[in-house]
C-alpha cells in the first residue's frame, strides 16, 4: 500500500531463549529517503526513483 510504513516481525527461540525481531521499512522518510534521493542524483536517476510517494 502506498504511503504507509510497514513493520516485519520474527520471533525464533528454542528452550533456554526467544530472539525477537523486526525490520521496520519507512524508506521515503527521514535519513533513508534522504539517502536514496542524494544517490539518484549522483547516479543521474530520476530523484524519486525506488520511492514511493
Amino acid at each position: 500500500m502506498s504511503g504507509l510504513d510497514s513493520m516485519e516481525i520474527g520471533v525464533l527461540g528454542n528452550d533456554e531463549r526467544i530472539l525477537l525481531c523486526a525490520a521496520f521499512d519507512n524508506l521515503g522518510h527521514g535519513a533513508s529517503g534522504c539517502a536514496l534521493e542524494c544517490m539518484n542524483i549522483v547516479l543521474g536517476c530520476d530523484i524519486t526513483e525506488g520511492l514511493e510517494l
